[in-house]
């Protein structure tokens, strides 16, 4: 009897060690979940993988009697045709807004049906679940330029469908993301998702603000292309938010890899430091006459307000009375009820009528790319169109440009790690979809 309590003593230490050193044994989110982090199996679906792992004491089931679980990879699969361009009353931004499909009945069969094959006994469809996800983020393998990724966690409640945005400095921006994404969405390839399996304890580490970290954004580097000569310019309030927030990214995405997610208070934090090393000071302008417009950094690929306004002023100069009715009616009808000009009725209209008078001059797309554009910047004042009051930031270029004067900063930033990481999959190269996913 001593010698076969000692065998089963000695047999207890043993497994008590293999257990400990499992990783799955660790205070990690697989290990909270009791799911085995190592893959099963890969099971091919569509033209990729689909990853299956297994629960942890799946070895104890034939002692127990009890089920054994498995569980699969979410799809991530783009519904490319829900892409939506809407303003978020709550949030006081542009988003524009789609949906992913994680998982599916179809997807769930052939889980099932490939474990039958594989694993050498009977597998019942509920035994097999999608990894139970807490939560997800929407993130990028490149920091974008003209919107940005929020950059927290979003629940996920176990649904079919997972709806996530982006926002936009700006309306036409995310009109022409929710329209790229319909028609031609390969083009945002360099989105994907991070999973979080459960809650997760912050961690902390040291983010450096560099002379060449704030140097190196897109906006920046065309800043100093642009204005050589010159050290104080000014951005409008986008165009601030928009240098500030790339600058903020890419220190941060040099300071994490890709499975660690920096808190938004951290991203707030290296924001606000930014906005005082090289926000100045602010100033409204709005006389069209006005010498700071030289000054003022406006995207080549749009009207600036004082040259705008002038070619209104010269375009309705040269219209009969009728037509000058219209299309000042139509400048003063918008600004009284704050329309956009998705929704400017009348702009076709006086567009072909304004194309037909000055052909000469402008054809119908040139006549409504500034009417549609002007709706934003410019007004009618009862004698005139006037640029609209813009509030500016001044940004002294001086700073970029002296690496000698400029003192590093380090701030701790705070962050948890990403459990599991997919690129989104489309449905046009996934050989699978939406309709067939969805419908059962």
């Amino acid at each position: 009897m001593t010698n076969i309590l000692a065998i089963i003593l000695a047999y207890l230490a043993v497994y008590c060690n293999c257990q400990s050193n499992n990783p799955v044994a660790s205070s990690s989110s697989w290990a909270k979940l009791k799911i085995s982090p190592d893959t099963l199996s890969s099971m091919e679906y569509g033209n990729f993988l689909v990853e299956i792992y297994e629960r942890a004491n799946n070895h104890e089931a034939a002692i127990t009697a009890s089920p054994k679980r498995y569980f699969y990879s979410p799809l991530a699969l783009l519904d490319h045709s829900s892409a939506v361009s809407s303003y978020n009353v709550v949030t006081k931004q542009q988003e524009m807004r789609f949906r992913i499909v994680m998982w599916s009945n179809k997807v769930q069969k052939q889980v099932v049906k490939y474990l039958n094959e594989i694993v050498g006994h009977e597998i019942k469809s509920d035994q097999v679940r999608v990894l139970p996800l807490e939560k997800v983020l929407l993130t990028s393998y490149t920091p974008p330029v003209d919107f940005w990724l929020n950059p927290w966690w979003t629940y996920y409640d176990k649904s079919k469908i997972l709806s996530l945005s982006l926002t936009c400095y700006d309306r036409k921006v995310c009109d022409k993301l929710a329209n790229l994404m319909r028609t031609n969405p390969e083009h945002l390839n360099h989105l994907k998702l991070l999973y979080s399996l459960s809650s997760q304890t912050s961690q902390t580490k040291q983010a450096y603000i560099t002379i060449d970290s704030i140097t190196s954004g897109t906006l920046v580097l065309t800043l100093l292309k642009k204005f050589q000569m010159t050290n104080q310019i000014y951005l409008t309030a986008n165009d601030e938010k928009k240098m500030l927030k790339e600058t903020a990214t890419n220190i941060l995405m040099d300071t994490f890899d890709d499975s660690e997610v920096w808190s938004r208070n951290s991203e707030v934090q290296i924001f606000n430091i930014l906005k005082g090393l090289l926000v100045t000071s602010r100033t409204t302008i709005e006389e069209e006459n006005d010498k700071m417009w030289d000054s003022v950094f406006w995207d080549d690929d749009n009207y600036r307000p004082d040259k705008t306004a002038k070619t209104l002023n010269e375009i309705v100069n040269k219209l009969d009375k009728e037509t000058q009715k219209i299309l000042t009616d139509m400048f003063q009808k918008a600004e009284k009820h704050s329309v956009n000009s998705n929704s400017w009725n009348d702009v076709n209209r006086i567009s072909s009528i304004i194309s037909g008078k000055m052909a000469n001059d402008f054809d119908f797309d040139d006549v409504k790319k500034l009417l549609e554009e002007s709706i934003d910047h410019v007004q009618w004042n009862g004698e005139k169109f006037v640029p609209k009051p813009i509030q500016l930031s001044r940004i002294n270029l001086a700073t970029f440009r002296d690496s000698q004067s400029f003192q590093d900063r380090n701030v701790s930033v705070h962050y948890t790690t990403a459990d599991l990481s997919a690129p989104i999959k489309f449905e046009e190269f996934a050989g699978l979809t939406i309709a067939d996913e969805l419908t059962d």
